[in-house]
């Protein structure tokens, strides 16, 4: 599950999934503050997506 979200996000934002790995690599996240994290970065693509569709980007 783990690689599942890592590399959904890493698709989105190298860097940032990167930051998120090494930080709980490092024991500084847990298993679910990661996830979240990597969730909000594979996200973070379709919500700019979506408004763009809806002519509402900020």
């Amino acid at each position: 599950m783990f690689t599942r979200l890592y590399i959904e996000a890493l698709l989105v934002d190298e860097e940032a999934a990167d930051a998120v790995w090494e930080a709980w690599d490092k024991g500084v996240l847990s298993d679910l503050e990661a996830a979240v994290a990597w969730r909000k970065i594979a996200l973070s693509d379709g919500i700019a997506i979506e408004s763009s569709r809806l002519g509402n980007m900020d």
